[in-house]
C-alpha cells in the first residue's frame, strides 16, 4: 500500500509539473510549445538533458542487437555441436587430422578421407645420411617399411567430445568452435630395416685403428757370445739400466764382431693411428628421432673413435730380449744337414707372433722337399735307425724354436719328443725333455702367444767354416715380466726303466751297410755296426715355474709331457775279411 502510494506520488508530481508549464504558457499548442522549450531549458540546466541520454541508449541498443545476433548465430553453431555430443558414431565438428576436416564424419568416412593424405605423407618421407666429404646416402619409405596408423588416430579423434562428464564435453564442444582440434597420423618404421641400412654403410665408413708396428733388422741382433759384462741379461734376462733408447732401458748384446750393441737399435717403429667405426645404435636412434617431427631425416652418421690397443711407448717395451735360444751343432753334422737347419730357421726369421696368434712349425716351413730348398741328410727312421731323408736335421731347428717359445711364455699346443732325449749337452739345453720332433704330415710343433704383447723371433745359423755350422740361434724379443720376474723350466721324471741289452744280428749279405761305421768287437771277434741304440724309458712332466727377481718360486703349472719309450737296440755283425780267428777262419 505504501509502495503503491510511493509510485503513484511520483506520477502526480510529474503531472503537476506538466500542468504548471501549461498554465504559464497560455494556449495549449503555444503552451505546448513553451512547455517543450521549458523542458529543453530545464534539461539543459541539468547537464545535457534527454538528447545525450538518447545517444547512449542508442549505442547500447546497437550493442545489444549485435550481441543478440552473434549469440543467436553462436547459439545455433553451439547447439549444432551439442547435438554431436550424443551422437557417438560421428566425429564432432572442428576436429582435424593432418589438416583434413573430418568433423561430422563417421569413422569409416574419415578413414577414406585420410587415405590419400596418408599416401601423400608417406611419399614425402625421406632419409639422408651424411658423413664427411662422402656423397650422401638417400632413402625413402620403401627402404624402411614405413606405414601410418589411420584407424587408431581416427578412433582417438572420435573420443573428442564423447568421453568424460557432460560439462567437460560441453566445454570441448564450445572450445572447438574457434580452436580446431588437430590430430597427427603416427608413422611406424621398421627399425630392423633402418639398422640394416646403417650396418651396410660400415664397410664404406669404418676406419680401423692402425696398430704401431715394429720391424727389426734380422741381421743386427745375432748374439754369438756373451761375456761377463752382459751375462746377467740372460739368466734371467734383465735390463742393463745404464743403457737406454729414447728413455727406455735396453739390453746390451755382443755382435758377431765382438762389439757391444743395443738390442732396441735393431727395431724400427712405425707409428699407429686412431680410427673410428659407425655407432649403429646411436645413428639409428638419431634417424628415428628426426623422422618423428616431419618425416624427413637429415642425419650425420654417428661414429665412435677407436684407438690402437698398444701405444708406441708400450710397443717399444717389447724390444726386450726375453730369451736367447741356442743349440750346438755337432762336428759330425754335414753341410746338407746344416743347410736344412738354416732353411727351416729362415722361415721363422723376422716372424711376429701377435697376442692370440697360433704358429705351426710345419705350416711355417712348408713340406721338407727339394722344391722348398731342403737337402737329403741323416734323420731318425721309423725303426730308430738313421737314414737319409729330405730335410734331415730340421728337428734341431724345431728344438731351437720350441725353447724360444716356451721361455717367452707361449702356450704349447702340440709337441712330440724324439725316440730318445736329444740336445742335452751343456752347450745346448743341459737337460732332457727340451727337444721337439717334427715330421711332415705326422708330427708338428704348435704354440700360441697367450701373452698381452707381440713376440718377435730373430733366427740365424753361425758357421764355424764355409761348410760347417756350429750353433743355431733364435732370439725372442717381447716385454719383460714385471718386477724382475722370469720363467723357469723344470722336467720331473715320473717313470723310468733301464735300457735293455741290444740284439745282435749277423748280416747275410756282408756288402750291406758298407758305408756304415763298423767297429771291431774283440769279445765277439766280429765287426759290429750299431744300427739302432738301446734307450731307457723316461717319462717326464715338465713344469713352467714363475720366479721372482731373487729366484724364489711364485707359482708353477704343468706345461707339457715328454715321453721317451723303451728301445731295444739292434747291432749288425759280420766277419772282418782282414782278420783271422784262432781256428784259422775269417774274423
Amino acid at each position: 500500500m505504501t509502495g503503491n502510494n510511493r509510485r503513484h506520488s511520483t506520477e502526480s508530481s510529474r503531472g503537476t509539473s506538466s500542468r504548471g508549464y501549461s498554465s504559464r504558457g497560455g494556449s495549449t499548442r503555444s503552451g505546448s510549445s513553451r512547455s517543450a522549450a521549458a523542458s529543453r531549458s530545464t534539461s539543459s540546466q541539468r547537464g545535457g538533458g534527454r538528447p545525450a541520454g538518447a545517444s547512449i541508449a542508442g549505442m547500447i541498443a546497437v550493442v545489444l542487437v549485435v550481441v543478440i545476433v552473434v549469440a543467436a548465430v553462436g547459439g545455433v553453431l553451439f547447439w549444432t555441436n551439442v547435438k554431436y555430443l550424443y551422437d557417438y558414431t560421428t566425429i564432432i565438428p572442428g576436429v582435424e587430422i593432418e589438416g583434413v576436416d573430418i568433423g561430422g564424419m563417421t569413422a569409416d568416412e574419415a578413414i577414406v578421407a585420410l587415405n590419400s593424405r596418408l599416401q601423400e605423407k608417406i611419399g614425402q618421407l625421406s632419409i639422408t645420411l651424411k658423413h664427411g666429404d662422402m656423397a650422401p646416402w638417400k632413402y625413402d619409405a620403401s627402404n624402411i617399411g614405413a606405414s601410418g596408423d589411420i584407424t587408431s588416430i581416427v578412433a582417438e579423434a572420435m573420443r573428442y567430445g564423447h568421453v568424460g562428464e557432460l560439462k567437460d564435453r560441453i566445454n570441448e564442444a564450445k572450445y572447438v568452435l574457434n580452436n580446431p582440434e588437430t590430430f597427427s597420423i603416427s608413422f611406424g618404421y621398421d627399425k630392423t630395416s633402418i639398422t640394416t641400412i646403417v650396418e651396410a654403410l660400415k664397410a664404406d665408413i669404418d676406419v680401423p685403428a692402425v696398430e704401431p708396428d715394429l720391424e727389426f733388422d734380422k741381421d743386427a741382433g745375432q748374439i754369438t757370445q756373451i761375456d761377463e759384462k752382459v751375462s746377467l741379461l740372460y739368466n734371467p734376462l734383465k735390463y742393463d739400466t745404464s743403457v737406454s733408447v729414447n728413455g727406455v732401458p735396453a739390453e746390451v748384446y755382443v755382435d758377431a764382431n765382438g762389439n757391444y750393441q743395443v738390442a732396441a737399435d735393431i727395431f724400427t717403429i712405425t707409428p699407429g693411428s686412431s680410427g673410428y667405426v659407425v655407432d649403429v645404435e646411436a645413428t639409428v636412434n638419431a634417424i628415428i628421432s628426426d623422422l618423428a617431427d616431419d618425416s624427413v631425416a637429415n642425419v650425420d652418421i654417428v661414429t665412435i673413435p677407436v684407438e690402437p690397443t698398444l701405444t708406441e711407448e708400450e710397443l717399444l717395451e717389447c724390444t726386450s730380449l726375453v730369451y736367447h735360444s741356442k743349440s750346438g751343432i755337432a762336428y759330425t753334422s754335414n753341410y746338407e744337414r746344416d743347410m736344412n737347419i738354416q732353411v727351416a730357421l729362415n722361415s721363422f726369421d723376422g716372424l711376429v707372433i701377435r697376442p692370440g696368434q697360433t704358429i705351426s712349425f710345419n705350416e711355417t716351413t712348408g713340406e721338407r722337399s727339394q722344391a722348398n730348398g731342403y737337402f737329403l741328410a741323416p734323420g731318425i727312421a721309423q725303426d730308430k735307425s738313421h737314414e737319409l731323408v729330405w730335410g734331415g736335421g730340421v728337428c734341431q731347428a724345431a728344438t731351437v724354436i720350441f725353447n724360444a717359445a716356451i721361455m717367452s711364455g707361449m702356450t704349447i699346443l702340440d709337441k712330440d719328443s724324439h725316440s730318445w732325449p736329444l740336445y742335452t749337452a751343456a752347450d745346448d739345453y743341459g737337460e732332457d725333455a727340451r727337444d721337439a720332433m717334427v715330421n711332415w704330415g705326422t708330427s708338428d710343433l704348435v704354440f700360441r702367444n697367450d701373452t698381452e704383447y707381440p713376440i718377435y723371433f730373430d733366427t740365424y745359423l753361425h758357421w764355424r767354416s764355409s761348410d760347417n755350422a756350429d750353433y743355431a740361434y733364435c732370439n725372442a724379443y717381447s716385454k719383460l715380466l714385471p718386477n724382475g720376474e722370469s720363467y723357469d723350466y723344470e722336467p720331473r721324471l715320473v717313470e723310468s726303466e733301464v735300457a735293455p741289452e741290444p740284439v745282435y744280428k749277423a748280416l747275410k749279405d756282408t756288402t750291406e751297410y758298407s758305408d756304415a761305421k763298423w767297429e771291431w768287437d774283440s769279445d765277439l771277434q766280429l765287426l759290429v755296426y750299431e744300427y739302432a741304440p738301446s734307450k731307457p724309458k723316461k717319462y717326464y712332466d715338465v713344469y713352467q715355474r714363475l720366479l721372482d727377481a731373487q729366484g724364489n718360486l711364485i707359482s708353477e703349472q704343468l706345461w707339457y709331457r715328454s715321453h721317451y719309450d723303451l728301445i731295444q737296440g739292434l747291432y749288425y755283425t759280420k766277419p772282418d775279411p782282414n782278420k783271422t780267428t784262432p781256428d784259422g777262419g775269417v774274423g
